[in-house]
């Protein structure tokens, strides 16, 4: 009997031993722990690592007994968390939250809290919290926050500078093309004058075009480039889009073919401005990068579908195929991006290589996707299809004045006595070309010619005279849709 008693103690004091060598290593383990831990039952602290004193500067006896109350900055934060905390850990036996604690010299820090019930039936009875100071990372959101709102404003700062300083290049720019065209037009000037100016005309064009890209690319950056839909006689637009196209194609003597749907809706509701800068764009492209063959340009309406108000739209698929360089499956992914442009010395096209970033990005705020098909050394062609509100409305009322007519159109301030349609389709057009100098000349004509247009054409020659084309567009066209 004693011998079984001698054993059994034996045995005992060796439990004992391991135990006692596990709660160390488990000790070990917890004061080396990077985060705190603690033991708390009903908010107070029973036990904690060495690491959790640490991060509140407490001596391991000092808060031992203590409500947790002591290591919030204030009871409403001690609140808040209890019954967050608690609220989590009722239903699903743990929670975490983000909150402040406070040390023992009063200085605040942020930190993230996680907790789990010992015993699910009464959370209250008995919680291990894990702590983790997390200052450095909300001092590091706190920094990124400041550097985005630092980068917002300066890219708005700057999208306002782009956009005073277009309009500042625009005016000298329209000048200069003016007085370009009354050089071109002047007869008593040598054909090598008129050759240079000319020249002129066509460079200042050309960098009003990129100015007008990288104006585009700002807003594009800044979410800023809107769309401004309105009714437009689609028909008239598209043929618009022909002629400037087919006298290009003529200079480079290739062949272009117009290939519309006979069933294309007659008036449609889209922003023609943005509509005609895709269009003239992936048009010029075309043509740019065509030296021989063929330029299709082919309309179709696809299928009738309803807007969100329960309109009638009409789904339209414009696609332009060339037979030029054409480009790898690489150059396709690269083209889109922003100021990439196909670069070998063989086929370098000068440009900033910003077109086609803006036209996607057009063509996405209508509600498309830009398509592209193409091989080298046989071309290319790009598609889109957009829904448009389509207005059904008959030849008859579409049209309401015959060709020989003059009628009044009252506009928002003034009534103006304007010419036939057929003049005003032409006036249009040398709108539409920049032509200032041409309308200032055409203004004089039908001055004289007739008095009752004189208001009218006093209004043309203000507008011309200074050059502001974008207003005298818009007021040519708001005299043809009234």
């Amino acid at each position: 009997m004693q011998k079984q008693l001698e054993e059994q103690n034996i045995r005992f004091r060796e439990e004992i031993g391991e135990r006692m060598q596990i709660e160390e290593t488990l000790k070990a383990i917890l004061d080396t722990s990077p985060v705190g831990i603690a033991k708390a039952e009903n908010r107070i602290f029973k036990w904690g690592n060495a690491n959790i004193h640490r991060m509140l500067g407490y001596e391991p006896d000092e808060l031992l007994g203590q409500d947790l109350k002591i290591i919030y900055p204030g009871t409403d934060e001690y609140q808040r968390v209890g019954k967050e905390l608690y609220a989590q850990i009722e239903k699903t036996g743990k929670g975490s939250i983000e909150t402040l604690w406070m040390r023992k010299d009063g200085t605040v820090f942020d930190c993230y809290v996680r907790s789990c019930a010992l015993d699910l039936s009464d959370p209250a009875k008995g919680q291990i919290v894990v702590a983790t100071d997390i200052t450095d990372r909300k001092d590091l959101e706190k920094e990124l926050k400041a550097a985005k709102k630092a980068a917002e404003s300066a890219s708005r700062i700057k999208s306002i500078f782009l956009a005073n300083m277009s309009h500042e290049f625009r005016t000298p720019l329209h000048i200069i093309s003016g007085y370009a065209q009354i050089l071109q037009q002047t007869r008593e000037y040598s054909p090598i004058i008129r050759e240079y100016a000319d020249i002129i005309f066509q460079s200042g064009n050309h960098l009003l075009t990129l100015i007008n890209d990288i104006l585009d690319i700002s807003k594009i950056a800044t979410n800023e480039l809107k769309l401004t839909p309105c009714e437009m006689d689609f028909t008239h637009f598209l043929k618009q889009l022909e002629e400037i196209s087919r006298i290009q194609a003529k200079e480079k003597s290739l062949e272009f073919r117009y290939e519309p749907d006979p069933d294309l809706p007659l008036i449609i509701e889209a922003d023609e401005k943005r509509l005609r800068q895709v269009l003239l764009s992936l048009l010029g492209n075309a043509l740019r990068f065509t030296d021989n063959g063929v330029i299709i340009f082919r309309v179709t309406s696809c299928k009738s579908e309803v807007t969100a108000d329960s309109r009638p739209a009409a789904c339209i698929c414009f696609e332009i195929t060339d037979t030029g360089q054409g480009m790898t499956q690489e150059q396709i992914e690269k083209i889109f991006l922003p100021f990439e442009q196909l670069r070998d010395a063989e086929n370098w096209h000068e440009g900033t290589g910003s077109g086609l970033t803006v036209t996607t990005h057009l063509i996405s705020l209508m509600g498309g996707k830009t398509e592209v098909e193409s091989e080298p050394g046989r071309g290319s062609t790009f598609r889109f299809n957009i829904a448009v509100p389509a207005i059904r409305r008959t030849i008859s009322n579409h049209i309401s004045d015959t060709e020989d007519s003059t009628h009044k159109v009252k506009l928002t301030k003034t009534e103006f006595e304007v010419p036939p349609p057929k003049e005003l389709e032409k006036l249009y057009q040398l709108a539409i070309l920049g032509f200032m100098d041409s309308i200032r000349e055409y203004a004089d004509h039908i001055g004289r010619t007739d008095t009752r247009y004189a208001p009218f054409a006093a209004e043309l020659k203000k507008l011309a005279g200074n050059f502001e084309d974008e207003k005298l567009l818009a007021f040519i066209e708001e005299i043809r849709d009234a």
